[in-house]
C-alpha cells in the first residue's frame, strides 16, 4: 500500500468471520510536530450541521462569507485526540469545540476553540504538560489556532512575538506549540496550540481563586464589557495632569505601570498595526491592580512596518487614516490610548 507524506490509517482488529474485534480508529503517522486530532459528533437527528464548514474545501469558501449564518459561536460535541511527536498517544476526551477569532473565520485553516470544562462533556480538564514554556499541567481550555493575516507566510509570528515577550517582560502572554491538526481523519495542516486568553489562563499561570479574577475588553468582543473602576482611571487620567505626583499615583495605584510600559513597548517593536484599535484585554485580580494581556500580534513585523510609523500611531495621528487622507478619528483607536496619551503628555 502506497502512503502520502501525510496520511490517516483508520485501523481495526478482525477476526476470520469478518467481525470488528475493535473500533475502527484513527492511527497518525509520525510527525515532525505533535499531532491531535478533533473528530465531530453530529447532533441527533442532523445530517449536517453550521460547523461542517470548519472542514469544507478551499474551493469552497466564497460561498463562506461575513454576515452569514456560518458566522456561528455555537459549540459542538467532538472528540480530541493528541499524539505526541513521536506518535504517542496522550490522552483522548470528549469536547466542546466552536469557532474562535473573527478574520480568520473567512479563510480555510479557522482557529478552534476547545473546552474540556463543560460537565456535560464528561471530563472537566486534561492533564498534559501542553505548554514547555509553562510550569502547569491541568488544562481545562486551549485554543487550535490557525494562523490569520500571516496564512500563507509565515505561520509563525505570533508565536515569535508571544514567546519573545516571555523572554525579557512579565506580561500575560499566549504560550505557543506548533502541531498539525487532522479534521475527521483528514489532514489540515500547520497550526498552533495556544492558551485560551481567560480566567483558566489565568488561574494556571498566577495560582489564584478562579472567582477574584476580573477580565474585559477594551473595545467589546467576548468577554465582559469594560470595567467601570477602569472607566474611571480613564475619565481621571484624561482631566488631570499626570505630572503631578498626587495625580500619578492615584493611577498607578490602580494600574501596573510597569506591565502597562512593556505592553505598548512589545507592541510597537512589533509594529502591530492591527492594535491597539482592536484586541485590548485587560485583568485585575480580585484587591490588584489593572494589567494588559499580550496576544495577537500577526499583523505585526509585515512590510507596512517599514512606513508605518506605530508609535505616532498611538500617541498622535492615526495613520491609517492619514494614509488614506481621512481626517476621521477611529473612536475605537482613540478609547483605547487614553492612558498612554495622558502619561506621555504629562
Amino acid at each position: 500500500m502506497k502512503l502520502k507524506l501525510f496520511s490517516v490509517l483508520l485501523i481495526a482488529l478482525f477476526v476470520q468471520n469478518g467481525t470488528a474485534q475493535t473500533k475502527p480508529t484513527p492511527a497518525q503517522m509520525a510527525a515532525t510536530w505533535p499531532a491531535p486530532e478533533v473528530v465531530k459528533y453530529p447532533k441527533k437527528g442532523q445530517k449536517n450541521h453550521d460547523l461542517d464548514y470548519l472542514f469544507v474545501d478551499v474551493a469552497d469558501w466564497e460561498k463562506y462569507s461575513s454576515g452569514s449564518k456560518y458566522e456561528t459561536n455555537e459549540e459542538i460535541p467532538a472528540r480530541i485526540t493528541y499524539y505526541t511527536a513521536d506518535d504517542e498517544f496522550v490522552f483522548s476526551s470528549n469536547v466542546g469545540i466552536r469557532l474562535s477569532g473573527i478574520f480568520i473565520r473567512k479563510l480555510p485553516q479557522k482557529s478552534i476553540a476547545v473546552d474540556f470544562s463543560r460537565k456535560r462533556w464528561g471530563s472537566d480538564k486534561v492533564y498534559y504538560e501542553m505548554f514547555p514554556s509553562r510550569d502547569y499541567d491541568r488544562v481545562r481550555s486551549f485554543v487550535i489556532r490557525a494562523h490569520g493575516n500571516p496564512l500563507a507566510h509565515t505561520f509563525f509570528k505570533d508565536g515569535l512575538a508571544n514567546e519573545a515577550v516571555a523572554e525579557f517582560t512579565d506580561l500575560e502572554y499566549s504560550a505557543f506549540r506548533p502541531v498539525v491538526i487532522y479534521l475527521n481523519g483528514e489532514y489540515h495542516g500547520l497550526y498552533n496550540l495556544r492558551e485560551k486568553k481567560n480566567k483558566d489562563a489565568l488561574v494556571n499561570i498566577h495560582g489564584i481563586p478562579k472567582g477574584g479574577i476580573e477580565i474585559f475588553d477594551v473595545n467589546g468582543g467576548v468577554s465582559a464589557p469594560m470595567n467601570a473602576d477602569y472607566q474611571a482611571v480613564m475619565d481621571y487620567a484624561q482631566k488631570n495632569d499626570l505630572s503631578n505626583p498626587t495625580h500619578f499615583k492615584w493611577v498607578s495605584d490602580r494600574v501596573e505601570i510597569d506591565n502597562f510600559i512593556d505592553y505598548n513597548i512589545a507592541h510597537t517593536f512589533f509594529c502591530n498595526t492591527d492594535w491597539p484599535k482592536a484586541n485590548v484585554k485587560v485583568w485585575r485580580p480580585e484587591g490588584g491592580k489593572f494589567r494588559f494581556l499580550f496576544f495577537d500580534c500577526d499583523r505585526g513585523m509585515t512590510p507596512s512596518s517599514t512606513f508605518f510609523n506605530q508609535l505616532e500611531h498611538i500617541t498622535g495621528t492615526d495613520q491609517w487614516a492619514a494614509n488614506r487622507g481621512d481626517t476621521k478619528v477611529d473612536t475605537r483607536l482613540e478609547k483605547s490610548t487614553i492612558l498612554l496619551k495622558a502619561l506621555v503628555d504629562n
